[in-house]
């Protein structure tokens, strides 16, 4: 799961993380409400007959903050995890070794992936795409590692949320226009993923929205527009 000095183009050529965001991503706000609920929700989207998971790639794992959410959902045979950034893969190497589990964390980049084809069962992709210089590329390497049948599971922020001036504030990205959940969808099957549109959510968490969700608590309507998030299932064919 991606830790926002994300993976880009090449390693050393990535927008760099405030300071602000390198905090956040370190809180429980962002493992338990950001993190675990996104791989739930991913989970919803798969199949429920689906074959036991032989090896799964965390892409973009920042410091692992979703390795035991993977682990207990997916329970992968194998767990490779991978990160542009140094000091998030050296976080990331150490939060393994305290997990007890097979996971093997690699530095490297998003766009050109150090594994074999057809390597994996299950590809995890959260909160890169919308960070990455060349998405598309990103979503190449996707399809290439991917055994045939296998799973791509993106979960993204879109635009809306993106454009929110907080977000604008406080976090970094590349400067170039964002995705909308739509574009996202048809990104992924532009790289050559099934993807039906049953297994696209749009959720609306409450740290996505402008009142930080006290309209719904209050049991009041909740303006429509844009999605803010987006969580695809797409499989290799």
């Amino acid at each position: 799961m991606q830790r926002t000095s994300q993976l880009m183009h090449s390693p050393g050529h990535y927008v760099p993380e405030t300071r602000f965001g390198e905090w956040f991503q370190r809180t429980e706000i962002w493992r338990r409400y950001v993190v675990a609920e996104s791989v739930a929700e991913l989970a919803a989207l798969l199949p429920a007959n689906r074959p036991p998971c032989r090896a799964a790639l965390d892409a973009g794992c920042g410091d692992g903050a979703a390795f035991e959410a993977l682990l207990a959902t997916f329970a992968p045979a194998s767990l490779q995890a991978i990160d542009v950034d140094a000091a998030s893969a050296a976080a990331a190497t150490a939060r393994a070794a305290t997990l007890g589990a097979p996971i093997e964390v690699r530095r490297g980049d998003a766009s050109a992936l150090p594994y074999a084809s057809a390597s994996f069962d299950l590809v995890v992709c959260h909160q890169l795409l919308h960070h990455a210089s060349e998405p598309r590329a990103v979503l190449a390497e996707f399809h290439r590692v991917l055994a045939p049948g296998g799973w791509l599971l993106v979960s993204e922020s879109c635009r809306r949320f993106l454009r929110w001036w907080p977000v604008r504030l406080l976090f970094r990205h590349p400067p170039r226009p964002q995705q909308t959940a739509d574009d996202y969808a048809a990104m992924v099957r532009i790289a050559g993923f099934e993807v039906d549109p049953a297994r696209i959510a749009t959720p609306a968490p409450w740290w996505s929205l402008p009142d930080l969700g006290l309209r719904a608590r209050l049991g009041r309507d909740v303006p429509s527009g844009e999605a803010t998030q987006v969580r695809i299932a797409a499989r290799r064919p």
